[in-house]
């Protein structure tokens, strides 16, 4: 059984409001391990494809580049404090990398079920909030690109860092839809 699709689908739901339901919309969702590529309509998930690239590699790429474990690398693709040639040399060739799994995903879909057109894409996951992924996305893609934020239409706790919880929020969509669950 496919929980997270199942988890997906249920935030999807409360965050209907913020896309234009009426379209189909693609998910990429960029894990640690895995960019999960779904097709939404009408709330369901219509198509999914998993490729195997996630922000994984880029702390592997950053730990063999400056020789540092792969715990400081994590800490500092978060954090900053890589050297000056850590953009061109690691973080845009990941870039790429992503672009081209997004956009061979894309192309599948036309190929094998693409009845619906999509005009936007949504990112979820750690790796979407890279600096400079989502401008160089929609330039090469030539689609709407936008951060999911599960906590859009939700209230939040006045003692919650606002500005901290947006930042992760593209992280937290299947987190939310799992606790989603509890209340259903």
């Amino acid at each position: 059984m496919d929980v997270e699709g199942f988890a997906l689908e249920r935030m999807w739901g409360d965050m209907a409001s913020q896309f234009d339901s009426a379209d189909a919309v693609a998910l990429v969702d960029i894990g640690a391990n895995l960019c999960a590529f779904h097709v939404l309509k009408g709330g369901r998930i219509v198509y999914s494809r998993d490729n195997l690239c996630g922000g994984r590699q880029l702390t592997d790429a950053i730990s063999r580049r400056y020789r540092i474990s792969f715990e400081e690398a994590g800490r500092a693709k978060k954090r900053g404090g890589l050297p000056d040639d850590y953009r061109q040399q690691v973080l845009t060739p990941f870039i790429d990398t992503l672009i081209q799994h997004i956009g061979r995903s894309l192309q599948l879909y036309y190929t094998a079920a693409g009845q619906q057109e999509i005009r936007q894409l949504v990112l979820a996951g750690g790796s979407c909030v890279l600096p400079g992924f989502v401008d160089r996305l929609r330039a090469q893609s030539g689609l709407e690109a936008t951060l999911a934020n599960p906590f859009g239409d939700m209230r939040v706790h006045p003692r919650l860092d606002v500005d901290a919880l947006a930042a992760d929020a593209p992280a937290m969509l299947t987190a939310c839809g799992l606790a989603m669950r509890v209340r259903a």
